[in-house]
């Protein structure tokens, strides 16, 4: 049974899982420079998920472990060519809600290396259980 998320009232325990900035060279893009090359993308996320109740065993598997989804982004990039960062993030935000103690994920991806005018373009989504 899923757990319920917490309310937004300040009472309410949660722990939030930040990933910052994993970069992955992937084939991702619409353009056919795009699929010929990897290019580097940058992904960030942050999760809202289950707190640890039993938080002093100092055990992993009471906790959503950020090394598995790091993993995860890492085998989606080599997985195959992608079009869109749109779909690449619902990916990503799909994998992380399959576990319960996961509430929410807000997944953000950007390529850096577009437009030398800018640091970097992308999009932000931001899904619920």
């Amino acid at each position: 049974m899923p757990s319920v998320p917490p309310s937004s009232s300040a009472q309410s325990p949660y722990t939030k899982l930040i990933i910052r900035d994993v970069q992955v060279d992937m084939s991702i893009g619409i353009y056919d420079a795009e699929k010929q090359a990897k290019q580097p993308v940058l992904v960030n996320l942050e999760a809202t998920v289950q707190d640890n109740p039993h938080w002093r065993e100092d055990d992993i598997r009471f906790v959503v472990s950020y090394e598995c989804v790091v993993e995860k982004i890492n085998a989606l990039a080599k997985a195959g060519h992608i079009d869109l960062v749109e779909t690449m993030a619902e990916y990503i935000a799909e994998f992380c809600l399959e576990d319960d103690r996961v509430f929410d994920v807000t997944v953000r991806i950007e390529k850096p290396e577009i437009f030398a005018c800018a640091a970097g373009v992308g999009v932000e989504i931001h899904r619920t259980r």
